[in-house]
C-alpha cells in the first residue's frame, strides 16, 4: 500500500511534465525498486502465484511483502494516461514506454555511456534463440522473424530442443553449450526461452544452469544488444538493501546485463505459455520480434513493446493471466535506444475500418441525441484441426480434440475451448461506437466434439482439463475492444465464432456450434451534453443499459406474439427493441438466426402519451410450414437513444414460446445431503494428527428427496477454493477424492451440495471446522555432475514426493574455508552446492530450508 502511494505521487510528477511538454516520448526511471517503486498489482493469473517465488530475501523488506502477499510488480503505469476499471483495481492502458535503469551509480553510469550518438545501435547482423519445452515454438517463430529481419547477411544461432521430448533426448542443449553460444561470442539481439530465476537459468537438460553471475566475469562484449526472456522471473531485480549479506547470490540477471550494458526485456514475475500455441508471453515476445522490423527506419526498444502490448490487448480476451503477463513485462535500459533492421521489413499496420459511413437516427430518442448506426456483416474464415490428446491416467485412451482457428488465429484461455478469432477495425470519424447489436447469421452444429481446451504452463507442458457447459459458451461471442482507441488508435469488434455444450455435466464431448456470415447493427453517439431539468441535470451519456424487464412469446395460429417490457434511464429512452430467433435441429428455421423488430405499444395500464410512452414492445413472427412454435428459441435486445445495448439470453438457455398463463406443476421436491463418510475422519480441535497439505480425503455423500435416494445428480465436493463433482449411482451416493490444496490454516470446511433443479430444491452438507497444517520436508544430497546437490521436497502422501520449486535453500561448505550460500531450487527442487574452486582437504556440506 505505502509502495504504491509512493509511486503515485512520483507518477504526478512525471504527469506533470508530460502536460507541460506534451512532445515527451519516453520515461526513464533511475534506480531499483527501492529507489523508484514497482506499481503494485494483485497477481490474478490463477497459475504459479507470486506467493510461491522465495528469493533470499529480507522479511522486514518491502520485496519479501510483495512476494508474500502475492503482487505483481509493474511499471507500465508510469507512462500511462489512461486505465480502465477491473474489480478491485485497474489496469494501465500502455502508452508511453517506461524503460529503468538499475541498481548502482557505475551500472547505470555506464548504461548511459553506452548510449550511441542518435540513439540508433550498430547494424545487427547476429542473433540467437533459445528454447524447448512448451517454449520450442515461440522460440521457432522469434528466430524466423530474426532470420527475415537480419536479412541475408546476418546470423541467427539457435539452441532449441522440440517441444515434447525429454531432457535426456540428444537434441537438449546444457549449459556449456548455452554458455558458449551467449557469453563465447557477441550476438546483437538474444531471445532467451528457458526456466529461470532471478539468477540462474536452466538449461533444457534440466540439470544444468548458467549462473548470472558468469555473465559479468565473462569476456563477451554485450554493448547495446537487446535481450528479451520469456524465462520466469529473468526480470526480477533483487534490491541490493534487501539482500541477505553473505547469502543472496548477486547479481541479478537484470544488474548482470546492466553491468555489460545490454538493454533487457524481461518479466519481474511467474511467466507463461501454452502447452499447443503460441501465448501469453510466448506472444508477446514474439510481437515484440515482428515490431523490431515493422515499418522503415529505426524503432525504438521502447515503442516496439508498447506496440506489441497493444496488439496482444486486441487480439485478447483479458483474463488475470493475461494482464499479468502484459504488466509484469518490464524494460532495463533506455527506451529510446533504437535498431534499424536491414533485412525485410513489414509494412506499418494498415487497419481500415469495415465501416464507410454512420446513418442518424430519424425516429426516437436517439434523433434528438444525435444516435448513428451502421450494419456491418463479418464473414469468419474459419478452418478445423484436431489434436491428439492422450488420458492421463489408466488405460491412457487417445482422443481426438478439435479446435477451430479464424481470419485472425485463435484465443486460448485456461481450461476454456480454444476460439477462433476475428477482428474487425469499426471505427468511425467524430462519434464513439456505445452498443453492439447481434442481428443474425447462420451456424452448424457437429455433435460428439472434444473440444481443446487452453492449457497455460510456466514450468512444463501442462495437461489438457475438460470443459463443462450446460449451455452454448461463450454466451455471447462478441465484444468490442477499446484498448487501441483508450490510446488514440482504433476501436475494434472482437469475434469468436464457435460456442461448446457439453452433452451432460460429467461428459467429455459435446455440441461444437460454428457461426458463418454474421449481421450486427453498431451504435454510435458523440453526445456528452447536460440537460438542466426542473429537478436535476440529465447526462444521457452515463445512462446504463435498458432493462428488458419481462420477456414474452405467446405461440397461436401458426405465429407467435411478441411482448417485451424494457425500462430505461428517461434521458436516454428507449430506441430499438428487436428478437433474434432460430429453431432447433431438425426444424425449418435450424441453422439461421434472424432478426424481429418490435414496435413500441400504445396501449398500457397508464395510457399512452409522449412524455410517458409504453415499456411495452410488440411484434409477431409468422412461422414457416412446418416449424413448431415450441420449436422455436429467441434472445432479446434493446438499445437506448445514446446507444448502449442489452442482451438478454435467457442466462444462455434462451427462450421458448408459451402460453402466458401459470401452468399447473406440483412444487419443487425437497432434497436432502448428507455426508456418510470421511476418510481420514476430520481431526478434532488439538489433535496431534491434524489434516495436512496436499493429503487428500475421500468423502462420501448421500442425496435424497421424501426419503429415497436420487440417482444421476450432479453433487459438488469442495473445500476452499477446490471443487469438483460426481455422479450420484442408483442409491443416490457418491464418492469423492479431494485432495488439501488450500494455504494451511484454520477453519475449512468440507462441503457436498446440490444445485437446484428443474424439479428439485438444493441444498447442501458441511462438516465441522479443521485447519491443514503445513507439509513436513526432507533434505536430500547426491552428487551431480562433480558437484554436489541437495534437493527439495515435501512428504505429502498424495503423490511421491513433491519437488519444490523457487524455495530459498541455505547451504554451508565448511573445512578449510566456511561458506554459505541462499541458493534458489530449480524446477526439480534442486539446489547445487558451490564446490567448484575448493582447495584439496575434507569438507562437511549442510544445507537447510526455512532457518538459516
Amino acid at each position: 500500500f505505502a509502495q504504491n502511494i509512493l509511486a503515485g505521487e512520483i507518477k504526478a510528477i512525471i504527469d506533470a511534465y508530460r502536460a507541460a511538454r506534451p512532445t515527451i516520448t519516453s520515461v526513464v526511471l533511475v534506480g531499483n525498486d527501492g529507489v523508484i517503486p514497482f506499481f503494485r498489482y494483485p497477481d490474478q493469473a490463477g497459475l504459479a502465484s507470486e506467493k510461491g517465488y522465495v528469493p533470499p530475501v529480507k522479511d522486514t523488506s518491502a520485496s519479501q511483502a510483495s512476494l508474500r502477499l502475492g503482487y505483481v510488480l509493474s511499471q507500465d503505469k508510469y507512462g500511462s494516461s489512461v486505465e480502465i476499471s477491473l474489480n478491485d483495481h485497474t489496469f494501465p492502458i500502455p502508452e508511453l514506454p517506461v524503460g529503468r535503469l538499475v541498481e548502482t551509480a557505475a551500472d547505470i553510469t555506464g548504461m548511459l555511456n553506452a548510449y550511441p550518438v542518435g540513439g540508433v545501435v550498430a547494424t545487427p547482423t547476429s542473433a540467437l534463440v533459445t528454447g524447448y519445452d512448451f517454449l520450442a515454438d515461440a522460440a521457432a517463430a522469434i528466430g524466423s522473424e530474426l532470420t527475415a529481419g537480419l536479412g541475408a547477411r546476418g546470423r541467427v544461432d539457435s539452441l532449441i530442443e522440440a517441444g515434447g521430448l525429454p531432457p535426456t533426448d540428444p537434441t537438449a542443449w546444457n549449459a556449456a553449450q548455452l554458455r558458449t553460444q551467449l557469453l563465447g561470442s557477441r550476438h546483437d539481439l538474444v531471445f532467451l526461452g528457458g526456466h529461470f530465476s532471478a539468477t540462474s537459468a536452466l538449461a533444457a537438460d534440466f540439470t544444468t544452469r548458467l549462473l548470472s553471475s558468469e555473465v559479468v566475469t565473462s569476456a563477451v562484449d554485450l554493448t547495446n544488444t537487446i535481450i528479451f526472456s520469456e524465462g520466469c522471473h529473468s526480470g526480477y531485480n533483487i534490491v541490493d538493501d534487501a539482500a541477505i549479506p553473505n547469502l543472496t547470490l548477486s547479481p541479478d540477471y537484470p544488474q548482470a546485463f546492466a553491468r555489460k550494458r545490454a538493454t533487457v526485456i524481461a518479466g519481474t514475475g511467474y511467466q507463461y505459455g501454452d502447452t499447443d500455441f503460441i501465448e501469453y508471453g510466448e506472444r508477446l515476445y514474439l510481437e515484440f520480434s515482428r515490431q523490431l522490423r515493422t515499418g522503415s527506419g529505426p524503432v525504438s526498444v521502447g515503442a516496439a513493446l508498447v506496440a506489441a502490448k497493444r496488439a496482444y490487448l486486441a487480439g485478447t480476451q483479458l483474463r488475470g493471466i493475461h494482464e499479468k503477463t502484459l504488466l509484469q513485462t518490464t524494460l532495463y535500459g533506455l527506451p529510446q535506444l533504437s535498431v534499424n533492421m536491414p533485412g525485410a521489413r513489414l509494412p506499418a499496420n494498415v487497419d481500415t475500418s469495415i465501416v464507410t459511413a454512420t446513418t442518424a437516427a430519424t425516429a426516437g430518442p436517439g434523433s434528438i441525441l444525435g444516435l448513428t448506426t451502421a450494419d456491418v456483416q463479418v464473414n469468419p474464415a474459419l478452418a478445423s484441426h484436431t489434436v491428439t490428446l492422450t488420458n492421463t491416467t489408466a488405460p491412457h485412451a487417445v482422443r481426438q480434440a478439435t479446435y477451430l482457428s479464424g481470419g485472425n488465429g485463435s484465443i486460448a484461455n485456461p481450461a476454456e475451448p480454444v476460439l477462433p478469432l476475428e477482428l474487425r477495425n469499426v471505427s468511425a470519424p467524430g462519434v464513439v461506437l456505445r452498443g453492439v447489436g447481434y442481428r443474425g447469421g447462420t451456424y452448424t452444429d457437429t455433435p460428439n466434439v472434444l473440444p481443446l481446451t487452453g492449457a497455460a504452463a510456466t514450468e512444463l507442458r501442462t495437461p489438457h482439463v475438460p470443459f463443462a457447459s450446460s449451455v452454448l459458451y461463450p454466451v455471447r461471442p462478441w465484444r468490442v475492444d477499446y484498448s487501441g482507441a483508450l490510446a488514440g488508435g482504433a476501436t475494434r469488434l472482437s469475434i469468436t465464432p464457435a460456442q461448446y455444450r457439453t452433452d451432460s455435466p460429467l461428459s467429455l464431448t459435446g455440441t461444437q456450434r460454428q457461426f458463418g456470415p454474421m449481421s450486427f447493427r453498431l451504435y454510435y453517439s458523440a453526445n456528452l451534453t447536460t440537460y438542466p431539468s426542473h429537478e436535476l441535470n440529465n447526462v444521457p451519456a452515463l445512462a446504463a443499459a435498458p432493462a428488458i424487464s419481462h420477456v414474452s412469446g405467446v405461440p397461436g395460429n401458426g405465429a407467435v406474439s411478441f411482448g417485451i417490457s424494457v425500462e430505461g434511464d428517461p434521458s436516454a429512452g428507449i430506441q430499438d427493441v428487436w428478437i433474434v430467433y432460430t429453431g432447433v435441429a431438425g426444424t425449418p428455421l435450424a441453422g439461421t438466426w434472424s432478426s424481429l423488430d418490435l414496435m413500441q405499444s400504445r396501449n398500457s395500464s397508464s395510457g399512452f402519451d409522449v412524455d410517458h410512452p409504453s415499456s411495452l414492445w410488440i411484434a409477431t413472427l409468422q412461422l414457416p410450414t412446418g416449424q413448431s412454435a415450441a420449436d422455436v428459441r429467441y434472445i432479446v435486445q434493446a438499445a437506448n437513444g445514446v446507444g448502449i445495448v442489452s442482451l438478454d439470453t435467457n442466462r444462455g438457455t434462451y427462450y421458448t414460446p408459451a402460453a402466458e398463463t401459470v401452468a399447473p406443476e406440483s412444487p419443487k421436491q425437497d432434497t436432502d445431503v448428507t455426508i456418510t463418510s470421511v476418510t481420514p475422519p476430520v481431526p478434532a480441535a488439538g489433535d496431534p494428527t491434524p489434516y495436512v497439505y496436499r493429503e487428500s480425503v475421500s468423502v462420501t455423500a448421500q442425496l435424497k428427496s421424501g426419503g429415497a435416494g436420487l440417482p444421476n445428480q450432479v453433487l459438488a465436493f469442495s473445500v476452499g477454493a477446490e471443487r469438483r463433482f460426481a455422479l450420484t449411482d442408483s442409491n443416490g451416493t457418491a464418492t469423492m477424492s479431494l485432495p488439501l490444496l488450500q494455504v494451511p490454516g484454520p477453519d475449512y470446511r468440507l462441503q457436498v451440495s446440490f444445485e437446484e433443479t428443474d424439479q428439485y430444491l438444493g441444498n447442501s452438507a458441511d462438516v465441522t471446522p479443521f485447519s491443514i497444517a503445513r507439509a513436513a520436508t526432507r533434505i536430500t544430497f547426491a552428487p551431480a555432475c562433480g558437484s554436489i546437490q541437495a534437493t527439495l521436497t515435501d512428504t505429502s502422501s498424495l503423490t511421491a514426493p513433491r519437488r519444490l520449486r523457487d524455495q530459498t535453500v541455505f547451504i554451508q561448505v565448511s573445512g578449510l574455508t566456511t561458506d554459505t550460500s541462499a541458493v534458489i531450487t530449480d524446477y526439480q527442487g534442486r539446489a547445487p552446492a558451490n564446490i567448484a574452486n575448493l582447495a584439496a582437504g575434507t569438507y562437511t556440506v549442510a544445507a537447510s530450508y526455512g532457518t538459516v
